[in-house]
């Protein structure tokens, strides 16, 4: 996949195979977000039908948890384990909310907005089965205010399944109601933190709250919340139709399933991959990102954003870097002084 997003584009490379990318196998070549139609047609919402006509709220969490499903936002916490902490009794009567984080401001992150021009209902119908699963009747998606013309793209998806019922009062004949929201932020990187984004989202002064209590327990409106990221919630909807195990097994470490992996910078072919967890960072750079440009070499590489501490090369890798004529250079990094 190249910068522009096009996992068609010549000379990138293989692949896996499309039953073991289960968010981008679809993409369609134009770009275009899949709509609700062609989303169905290639399995979408039945892991929602299953879970609201066969599978109990607990057996949903259960699964995910078993699937190993990590958060794709950065802490890595196991998505399962943190829904198991939501009160989900019957003696519990107040509401319970879920909040998908969409305010991706790291420097250089993007797939987040990959997904969800991509594959936006991956990421609704796996909003609907974690609300499902700690029986929220309310769930928000919190957008980056830059990301406008993404906005826009989930307006229409959202329009397409409160038509269609999938969210909504009853949805699919159940006793499940849901009330799905789209919130686009007023443009603050702390927001992407969780308890800031609570606050956000309550109208307050986006600051992050001190810990105890944890949002399971008291989170928006001192409710108990569940905040996920997109990449997370947009990975439930294959692991409920295949079940847990086929998802750990997609890894190549302890944690399962695949990820979105992200390359930018002066590499020959920054985009998007979605592959196996435990991908390494020199496979990344030298196989799918085409190795860095010519005349230059790796130094370091922020493998989580701004936040995370710099990786550096292996001697090997440093090694492979090869000079090139001044004009070559020039070309390569500045395409404004080629001919």
């Amino acid at each position: 996949m190249t910068s522009d997003y096009n996992p068609r584009s010549a000379g990138a490379p293989k692949q896996p195979m499309s039953n073991e990318r289960p968010i981008t196998a679809h993409f369609r070549a134009d770009k275009a977000p899949l709509s609700l139609a062609e989303y169905e047609a290639t399995g979408g919402y039945q892991a929602l039908r299953s879970a609201l006509s066969g599978m109990a709220p607990q057996d949903v969490t259960k699964m995910v948890l078993d699937s190993g499903l990590a958060g794709r936002g950065g802490a890595g916490f196991a998505a399962g384990r943190k829904w198991g902490f939501v009160d989900v009794s019957n003696e519990y009567v107040g509401s319970r909310f879920l909040v998908a984080n969409a305010d991706e401001t790291e420097p250089g992150a993007f797939k987040d907005r990959f997904i969800m021009e991509g594959n936006p209902h991956a990421l609704l119908e796996g909003m609907v089965l974690a609300s499902y699963a700690i029986k929220a009747r309310t769930a928000y998606l919190f957008i980056r205010a830059e990301y406008a013309r993404t906005a826009e793209m989930l307006r229409r998806a959202i329009a397409e399944i409160e038509q269609a019922g999938y969210v909504g009062t009853r949805i699919l004949g159940s006793g499940f109601d849901l009330d799905l929201h789209l919130h686009v932020s007023a443009g603050r990187y702390i927001c992407g933190e969780g308890s800031a984004m609570l606050n956000a989202l309550e109208g307050e002064r986006p600051t992050p709250r001190n810990k105890p209590p944890h949002q399971t327990s008291s989170g928006l409106w001192s409710k108990p919340t569940v905040v996920n990221n997109v990449e997370t919630l947009a990975y439930v909807p294959t692991i409920v139709a295949n079940g847990a195990a086929w998802f750990r097994d997609l890894g190549l470490s302890g944690e399962g399933g695949m990820k979105i992996y992200t390359v930018s910078g002066r590499v020959k072919r920054p985009g998007a991959w979605e592959l196996p967890l435990g991908t390494t960072i020199e496979e990344l750079v030298e196989e799918y990102a085409g190795g860095m440009r010519i005349g230059l070499r790796a130094r370091a590489a922020l493998p989580g954003g701004g936040s995370t501490s710099s990786s550096k090369p292996s001697s090997r890798q440093g090694t492979e870097a090869r000079e090139a004529p001044r004009a070559t250079r020039e070309a390569e990094t500045n395409p404004s002084t080629s001919a």
